[in-house]
């Protein structure tokens, strides 16, 4: 623990090493440029979503405003092993074991699986309309990263479809 509010520390520790040169915390108030709205959908309309109180953006979840060259970044750092010790990577990509000593298919944030005969690491959130994926298929080195600011796309199919798209032209 370091005394510091999580987001200044992961800025600082996290955000610059990687070069996330946009990444930051969220504020309704800040003039953001390029900051698009999320969306949501009712009775076939497609509304604005709904506002969500600022002191509760100033959790981990949904505190963050990233761009694509952002996650692009993230994705750098996460395939290059930066910032943390081989055995924290390590813990990281394996599934937790329950209590029971079954095995579950989480690691550290990520859902560790197999797709196809291939091993998936992915980890998708949503949060005040938009919805965010990225997929790292990992014996192709291939990684998709899937953004929408309508809360109800279903960015796993639309992973999925990409998937197969780029198998199809290889």
């Amino acid at each position: 623990m370091t005394g510091e509010f999580h987001a200044d520390y992961i800025r600082e520790n996290i955000f610059k090493p990687l070069g996330m040169k946009t990444a930051r915390v969220a504020s309704d108030a800040d003039i953001v440029q390029n900051r698009v709205d999320g969306y949501r959908m009712s009775k076939g309309r497609i509304l604005k979503q709904e506002w969500v109180s600022s002191t509760f953006k100033k959790t981990a979840d949904g505190c963050f405003h990233l761009s694509l060259d952002d996650l692009l970044a993230w994705e750098r750092g996460v395939r290059t092993r930066a910032l943390l010790k081989p055995e924290s990577w390590s813990q990281i990509f394996t599934p937790v074991i329950l209590k029971s000593g079954k095995a579950h298919p989480y690691g550290f944030a990520w859902e560790i699986g197999q797709k196809s005969g291939q091993t998936v690491h992915s980890h998708d959130g949503s949060f005040q309309g938009f919805e965010a994926i990225l997929t790292r298929y990992i014996e192709e080195e291939l990684t998709i990263i899937a953004l929408a600011n309508l809360a109800e796309v279903d960015l796993e199919q639309v992973t999925q479809q990409i998937v197969e798209f780029i198998r199809q032209d290889q």
